[in-house]
């Protein structure tokens, strides 16, 4: 079946159904695409940065202690040196923790495949460094409290040294590399806001177009064929009789066409009958004249002939 031959009903039905079908195709797409974006930006928010924070404390951490190894070292009052183990003691347990969430956002990244080789490498120097550092601290501490002020300096000056600077040079690339990852990310999510903004206002521009020609084309397959017959009827009703309309369809107004014509058919028909009986009664009429004006003539001359003879 032909979709002109459809019913009305049914046409409408199809035509919003398709408007509404691209308008949820567009929604949809666009879900896509903020779903897309929100995950990459949390990328960003919950991951990348974070990591990059958790390592620069790290950072920050470790030197601050290393100060406080260098000041616990070279100060002679007892005070002094009481305090500054207190908050060695208090930054090696900032480290730890720090250590802990960088292994909670390691493990989520690892699962998420955000974790990169290079980080991976940096990050195990490190560690492996890190725990160095603290045998060396420890060794500092047992030497520092015997009184082996010279021995203590020496190791902090020496072995320790060597192995903190390895190890902020490996936390100092672990930053750059969150860093740079998050840039990374930050920029696929705006590249992605741009074409996803893009590809929605070309989507918005399809959709209405195509929802204009849907329109567009059931106006013309309803509304017109309806106007045709509204001007049809004026003119059957000022008499012209001869109209045909030529509209295709099985739907109510092809229908109704065809009824129109059909009508129009049989009103032509019955005026021609009712002018073929009135010319009938016309002539009938005539006849019926001449019959009466011949018989008044012959009474008349009847009459006068009747007159002559009496007379």
């Amino acid at each position: 079946m032909k979709f002109r031959d459809l019913k009305i009903g049914t046409k409408q039905l199809i035509g919003f159904g398709l408007m509404l079908l691209i308008m949820a195709g567009s929604n949809f797409y666009s879900v896509n695409k903020m779903e897309l974006l929100k995950s990459e930006i949390e990328e960003v928010s919950n991951n990348w940065l974070p990591r990059a924070i958790a390592i620069s404390d790290i950072n920050l951490n470790t030197s601050n202690l290393r100060r406080h190894q260098l000041q616990h070292a070279f100060t002679t009052d007892e005070a002094s040196k009481k305090q500054h183990a207190t908050e060695m003691i208090s930054l090696m347990g900032k480290i730890e923790e720090n250590l802990d969430t960088y292994e909670g956002l390691k493990t989520e990244s690892e699962r998420l495949n955000l974790y990169s080789e290079e980080e991976h490498e940096l990050y195990a120097s490190f560690d492996q460094n890190w725990e160095e550092y603290q045998d060396l601290s420890f060794t500092f501490f047992q030497l520092s409290r015997d009184n082996q002020n010279e021995q203590a300096v020496a190791l902090l000056n020496g072995k320790a040294e060597q192995v903190f600077d390895n190890f902020s040079v490996d936390l100092t690339d672990l930053v750059n590399v969150n860093k740079n990852d998050a840039f990374d990310a930050a920029k696929r999510a705006e590249a992605t806001f741009i074409s996803t903004r893009s590809i929605l206002r070309t989507l918005l521009v399809v959709t209405i177009v195509l929802s204009a020609l849907i329109a567009f084309f059931l106006v013309r397959m309803i509304i017109v064929p309806l106007q045709h017959l509204v001007n049809a009827v004026g003119r059957v009703a000022n008499g012209e009789l001869d109209v045909r309309l030529n509209i295709k369809g099985k739907d109510e107004v092809g229908t109704l066409t065809q009824s129109f014509n059909q009508m129009t058919i049989a009103l032509r028909q019955a005026r021609e009958k009712m002018q073929q009986e009135a010319k009938l009664r016309e002539e009938a009429a005539e006849q019926k004249a001449r019959a009466t004006e011949a018989e008044a003539k012959l009474l008349k001359a009847e009459n006068e002939r009747k007159t002559h003879e009496l007379e």
